[in-house]
């Protein structure tokens, strides 16, 4: 369970980092660059401690890492597009919708029984959901451009939600590293060519800034996802994501105190009735 935490607290200042760094940036430039150094420092830790090094790409289930990692991928491409200019509070919205996706469908998958308990909470969290699609309905109709963030953020949610399920099916036969080294590899090559082919801008250069901020960046990141697997292995998605509920109200709070985001009286009642949900699902 310690793994978890620790994950929850890395990936809940990963946003903040993100929301940082992406408002004067390239999204495409900003994710390829820190990508690099992931793919550094994973691919020396992999090598350091297992002996098989990249043996691991010529197993035949390898193809289903690649698809997940694709998954991924295009998640955070959306995520750090979103950032931009929308805000952590949204983004704690999506993450938790993206929580109750994971665990329903590992529920299914693991062929629990359909309890009242499981029925309760189920009722309460669509309860939230809908008070936070209203608030979110008034807005839109003021600021059109919060449905083009929705939509970003939706397509985001189920990406990531596809490459939790997918890895933590991998877990079975690969380990963490391995899975990493894929997982940024993949983001590193896919975000680099888009941003060679699609970046019209003048390419940027790097600076003397860039030599510290990223190599922080992917040390965090680094570490969220590995302590994250290291739960995953053993645990599951029900639980990793019942426990993950924390990432969000992380988020929330250091969007308040960085960012000096404010949830109006209807977020705030959403808020809470939604993490009463995921209780009951315990």
């Amino acid at each position: 369970m310690i793994w978890l935490l620790l994950s929850f607290f890395l990936y809940a200042f990963n946003n903040v980092v993100w929301k940082w760094t992406a408002r004067d940036e390239n999204s495409l430039y900003l994710i390829s660059r820190r990508a690099l150094f992931t793919v550094g420092f994973t691919a020396t830790a992999l090598f350091l401690t297992e002996k098989g090094g990249l043996s691991f790409v010529t197993y035949p289930l390898f193809y289903r890492i690649g698809i997940g990692c694709l998954m991924g991928t295009l998640g955070l491409i959306l995520m750090v597009t979103f950032l931009k200019s929308g805000s952590l509070t949204r983004l704690s919205y999506y993450m938790f919708l993206g929580l109750t996706i994971n665990g329903s469908f590992t529920y299914l998958l693991n062929h629990e029984h359909f309890t009242q308990k499981l029925f309760i909470g189920s009722v309460i969290l669509i309860a939230g959901y809908l008070i936070f699609l209203w608030d979110e309905r008034r807005k839109i109709k003021l600021e059109p451009i919060l449905f083009s963030q929705h939509l970003l953020l939706a397509g985001m949610t189920l990406c990531f939600s596809a490459n939790t399920l997918i890895q933590w099916k991998a877990l079975t036969n690969f380990k963490p590293l391995s899975i990493m080294l894929t997982q940024e590899s993949v983001v590193l090559i896919i975000t680099t060519g888009l941003y060679l082919i699609l970046g019209k801008q003048k390419k940027q250069k790097p600076t003397v800034q860039s030599y510290v901020r990223f190599p922080i960046m992917a040390a965090v990141i680094m570490l969220a996802v590995f302590c994250g697997l290291m739960g995953l292995k053993y645990t599951n998605p029900f639980i990793s994501s019942i426990s993950g509920v924390l990432v969000p109200l992380i988020t929330v709070t250091f969007g308040s105190l960085f960012f000096k985001e404010k949830l109006n009286w209807m977020q705030l009642v959403s808020f809470g009735v939604i993490v009463v949900g995921e209780m009951f699902l315990v």
